[in-house]
């Protein structure tokens, strides 16, 4: 799996926010997202979570959207920066 080496200064413990998205990025290759949405990232129970979001097609009034909830979701350990788990939406 993924992990980003020589990412933590002397005393830190753990990754930054900004390596979670990196280390995600990494972790889905080129897996279709929609880059005009903003990827969220949640900490929770010791791990990031990044979710890339699904591209969404133009709806008609009163029409449902029907997909993927996201394109993408990864769960990175904060102290090590290892990708623990990958999601794709499909």
């Amino acid at each position: 799996m993924h992990q980003v080496k020589n990412i933590l200064g002397a005393g830190d413990d753990l990754i930054t926010e900004q390596q979670a998205r990196i280390i995600a990025a990494e972790a889905i290759g080129k897996v279709a997202y929609d880059r005009d949405a903003v990827v969220s990232v949640q900490h929770e129970a010791g791990l990031y979570v990044v979710t890339f979001p699904a591209k969404q097609p133009a709806l008609q009034e009163g029409e449902r959207y029907r997909g993927p909830s996201y394109a993408a979701q990864v769960a990175i350990d904060e102290k090590t920066g290892k990708v623990v788990q990958v999601k794709v939406g499909s």
